[in-house]
């Protein structure tokens, strides 16, 4: 997401788009669209051909597109407060580095603290283990309301950053 709002930038269509009739969330969903549809596409490719039938894909799909939709929106309010992508990019390594922390529980299984399991990818992984191997419905469905709510507020709030900053 930040590398299309920064070309955007640098192309002059983001000050173009605010002369236009056009809402700014109309803006911010086509990008976030985009991420989506590659995401989607990306990981039919590699899970269709290695779980074959096994999993749940309606469930499979939601989750995947909720998860998308929080992360990508995320993205976006964090390029809402950059004039460059150098800038941001210092910021979204950042936030990478401390949502992979939880990663290190998957590699190494006797480090699994309980501060763990409040970081965002706790809930990620562990919803898409319980889809592919047929788990607990209710935790992906859960967390799956969990996950369009908090990227939902993190929408509206680049919403928002993106109208006062429109001539950035």
């Amino acid at each position: 997401v930040l590398s299309y709002i920064f070309y955007d930038k640098a192309e002059g269509v983001i000050k173009a788009f605010a002369v236009t009739p056009s809402a700014m969330w109309k803006y911010l969903i086509s990008k976030v669209f985009v991420i989506l549809t590659t995401v989607v596409v990306s990981s039919s490719i590699i899970t269709i051909p290695v779980m074959g039938g096994q999993p749940n894909y309606l469930l499979f799909y939601l989750f995947l597109l909720v998860t998308t939709f929080a992360l990508a929106s995320l993205g976006l309010f964090v390029a809402s407060f950059f004039d460059t992508i150098a800038k941001a990019f210092g910021v979204m390594y950042g936030i990478m580095i401390v949502l992979l922390i939880r990663a290190f529980s998957s590699y190494i299984p006797s480090f699994d603290p309980v501060w763990l399991r409040f970081f965002p990818t706790y809930p990620i992984l562990q919803g898409f283990k319980d889809i592919l191997l047929n788990g607990d419905a209710g935790y992906v469905l859960t967390y799956a309301l969990v996950f369009l709510a908090g990227g939902l507020v993190l929408f509206l709030l680049a919403d928002m950053r993106f109208k006062k900053t429109l001539t950035v």
